[in-house]
Parts: structure tokens; sequence; C-alpha cells
């Protein structure tokens, strides 16, 4: 089919919410039957847990023991929500990244492609996980708050124009933008994808995790994440309060748009 939908005006709660990420790293899966929380930003390519509930802390790393660190996700996603976890190269704690397991709209892209999307508020776009070319063969863009796009690995979900976000509360998981990625408005996410055109910045609170970009990493905006990246081209940091850990240039050696283990080069630094 070319696409389906499913919509209701009072809240609807995901189906399916099945997600991965590219390249040779292991599947990190939100599944239906019990509320998840993904560790992303290690390099381990997201190890997904159940949510902790109650007081109890989530072990998001080997310095979690000995720091003394206590990540409770659950306060602010909610014990039935599901989120990443962002950690830094030494597993000490970043930041949290909640996503719905409600929302007004959802749009499933599953078979035919589709030829682009208009996003509006709280709304979810789950892409297949079949390796049959481009899903959405234009470009995305949300134009609401609060909504999210899901994949299930940059190898199998893929996006062929640019996705720009344009309102607050968004993000992208596990999909593979051929385009640009750009950001206008605040508080948006990548996670665990690949963009082989630049990831462009200009609104504050981004966090961009465990992504592989061709292009280049342009930020203007405040206060951005930028953890455990592999970028091809440059970071160019000309906004304040960037966090930066573990990020490589990388060589694409066989040319197959993904990272693979031994293209890593050196760490680059905010700025630089």
């Amino acid at each position: 089919m070319r696409a389906s939908y499913v919509r209701g005006g009072g809240g609807l709660a995901l189906a399916v919410f099945v997600l991965a990420c590219g390249g040779a790293a292991p599947a990190a899966v939100f599944d239906n039957a019990d509320a998840r929380a993904v560790v992303v930003g290690d390099g381990a390519g997201g190890v997904a847990t159940l949510m902790p509930s109650g007081e109890t802390c989530l072990d998001v790393g080997p310095l979690a023991r000995t720091d003394d660190q206590c990540v409770k996700p659950q306060e602010k996603c909610g014990e039935s929500g599901r989120a990443d976890i962002i950690v830094d190269s030494e597993g000490r704690y970043v930041d949290t990244i909640c996503y719905p397991s409600v929302v007004q709209d959802t749009e499933v892209v599953d078979g035919a492609p589709v030829d682009s999307v208009q996003v509006g508020n709280k709304t979810a776009i789950l892409i297949d996980g079949v390796a049959d070319g481009d899903d959405i063969t234009g470009d995305v863009k949300i134009n609401g708050n609060n909504s999210y796009i899901f994949g299930q690995g940059a190898d199998v979900s893929v996006i062929a124009g640019n996705v720009e976000i344009n309102k607050n509360n968004a993000g992208v998981r596990g999909v593979r933008i051929k385009g640009n990625y750009i950001v206008e408005f605040n508080n948006a996410t990548l996670v665990l994808g690949v963009v082989e055109g630049n990831v462009i910045i200009r609104g504050n609170n981004a966090v961009i995790a465990e992504t592989v970009v061709l292009g280049n990493i342009e930020i203007s905006g405040n206060n951005t994440v930028l953890v455990g990246n592999y970028v091809k081209g440059n970071i160019e940091i000309t906004g304040k309060n960037t966090r930066c850990d573990n990020n490589r240039a990388f060589v694409d050696a066989n040319d197959d748009k993904l990272y693979q283990p031994g293209e890593e080069g050196t760490v680059l630094t905010c700025g630089g």
C-alpha cells in the first residue's frame, strides 16, 4: 500500500513502537509490551532496557556505579513512556529524550513510497523496516509541535529529501536522510541515524547523538548536545554552550554511506 493513516482527535496510543539503529551496531528496540529506555552515546549503538519505576535508578554504564549516578528517566518521561538516555563516552549521564506513547495523529509509511510529508502537532510518522529503497521520495516538514519521525534503522528507513524542523519539541530517530536536516526551532533531536547532507541547527537545546553525518554539522543555536557522532565533513559552531563528547571524523572507505568499524578518524572538537 502507499501509506496507511490512523487518525484520532482525542489522542491515540501508538500500536507499534519498534526502532533500530543503522550500520553495524545492534538494534535498540522499544517494544509495545514494555516501556523502554535506550542508552545512547557510548558507541554501543543503543542498548535497550526496561524503564525503571518508582525510585529505581537506571544503570547507564560502569561509571554509574562508581560515581553514584542515579538516573531516573521515569521522572521526566513517565513509567509508561519511552526514552533515550544520552551518555558520554565514559558512561556519564548527559540528557534524557522523551518520546510520546500517545499522540494525536499517526501516519505509517509502509509499502510504496510517499512523495512528501507535512507534519502537524503531536504527530508520529512511523517508517517501515523493509529494505525497499526510498520510503519518502521528497521532503518532510514538521510544522507542528511535539512531533516525531521514527524509523527502524538507517539502512531500511529512508527519506530522500530534506527534513525541516519548523516547530518546537520535534525529532527524528533511526532514519536515513539523503538531504539536509535543518532545525529552525527549539528542542529538536536526531538520534541513531544517517544524514547524507548537512546538519544545520539554528534553534536552541538540540540533541544529536550516535548519528553519521556525511556533510557538515553547522550549529548557530545555543545549548546543543553533540555526542558520539561520526562526521565526514566539519563541525562548525557559532552558538554558545555546546556540549561535545567523542565526535569523530570518519572516512567512508567503501562508499556505503554508513560508518563501519575501522573507518573512524580523530576526535573532533567543538568549533573545529
